[in-house]
């Protein structure tokens, strides 16, 4: 068991999650998953005394691959659909999370695109995790755009990860 301190509040909403392969991103944006949903269904968490968790009244989830031949989705266009979804959505009652955006087509326009959607879910206020390689997302975010930049450490000797949580 890894303990990590993830905070978000109504100032920095957005938890941008960067790193290597098999660095742990996905875990830890499931583990935060996991903690909202329990909380939503009242049974308790593995948290601090002091800890808070707001009741979020949706979660939506991008993770895996939705590519549908039936419906003519590739995984992108599938993935995209999804994000597209979300924009529905606003207000600090709303938790977001989102493996890889946009990584699944050409890194400069999933770039572009993956900044977009962000931008639109910080006007909107709601709450997210993102993960993402995409290195343009990594950076240009203002100190009051919401928008917070973390990582997982890996363990360079080992070549393993570590799973401990990195903000900034």
């Amino acid at each position: 068991v890894i303990a990590n301190d993830v905070e978000l509040s109504p100032e920095e909403r957005i938890l941008l999650l960067s790193g290597p392969n098999a660095g742990g991103k996905t875990v830890l944006l499931k583990s935060v998953g996991l903690a909202a949903q329990m909380a939503r269904c009242g049974w308790p968490i593995c948290a601090s005394p002091n800890s808070q968790i707001p009741f979020f009244e949706n979660l939506l989830v991008a993770i895996g691959d939705e590519q549908s031949v039936d419906a003519q989705l590739s995984t992108f266009a599938a993935h995209l659909k999804k994000l597209d979804e979300a924009t529905k959505f606003s207000g600090s009652n709303t938790l977001l999370l989102v493996d890889e955006i946009c990584g699944s087509t050409d890194p400069e326009e999933g770039a572009g695109l993956a900044r977009a959607f962000i931008e639109t879910y910080r006007k909107n206020q709601v709450f997210a995790v993102i993960t993402s390689h995409l290195s343009p997302l990594k950076k240009g975010w203002s100190d009051d755009s919401g928008v917070i930049n973390g990582s997982l450490e890996y363990n360079e000797q080992s070549g393993r990860p570590s799973y401990q949580f990195l903000s900034g």
